[in-house]
């Protein structure tokens, strides 16, 4: 499933979501089902700001809500300072997190 949104002249933006047959690689990570798994989020960069994610975000919410998906998982970077708050924002809390450097020679 993709949704693209517009919301002014530079065109907007995407989210796309696995559903359940392509999302049961990450099933097991949640005792819910049936899981939908959200893989591609982008924003053009004049679009930044503008609630554009968040809509577009709902609009797939309320699509796979609408689908009796019981839960949607996603992976995010941590060590991006917008992506927490922007997926608290949008309901959406960590069922686990997973810190990792690579190469593992860097930790040292």
């Amino acid at each position: 499933m993709d949704l693209t949104g517009r919301a002014g002249p530079a065109g907007g933006g995407l989210v796309s979501v696995q559903p359940p047959r392509g999302a049961a690689w990450i099933a097991g990570m949640t005792g819910a089902a049936p899981v939908a798994y959200l893989f591609a989020g982008y924003v053009v960069p004049a679009e930044r700001g503008a609630g554009v994610a968040a809509a577009l975000v709902r609009r797939a919410r309320d699509f796979l809500d609408a689908q009796g998906i019981a839960v949607t998982l996603l992976h995010y970077a941590l060590v991006n300072p917008r992506s927490g708050p922007f997926w608290a924002r949008t309901r959406y809390r960590p069922l686990w997190v997973n810190w990792q450097a690579r190469p593992a020679a860097a930790l040292r």
